[in-house]
């Protein structure tokens, strides 16, 4: 079984963050991943909603979930 892809961008700044998720979001798609978790922690909330929006954005994003207490967003691919 194949485990499920997780990308950790808690304490990266936002500029940090962009790199990292353009860099892998779209490869977990491409691989036939149906879902990856992105870990931005709570903080300030300029991760999460920095995160939310980026995926607003993607076309294949189906739909996003908040997951750990709102620590983390699961894309759905």
């Amino acid at each position: 079984m194949q485990q499920l892809p997780v990308i950790d961008i808690h304490g990266k700044t936002v500029k940090e963050a962009n790199l990292i998720l353009r860099q892998n979001l779209k490869s977990f798609h491409d691989q036939g991943f149906l879902e990856v978790t992105i870990i931005h922690g709570h903080g300030t909330g300029v991760l999460k909603d920095y995160v939310r929006s980026f995926l607003n954005q993607l076309y294949y994003v189906k739909n996003m979930t908040s997951s750990n207490n709102d620590g983390a967003t699961v894309a759905h691919f």
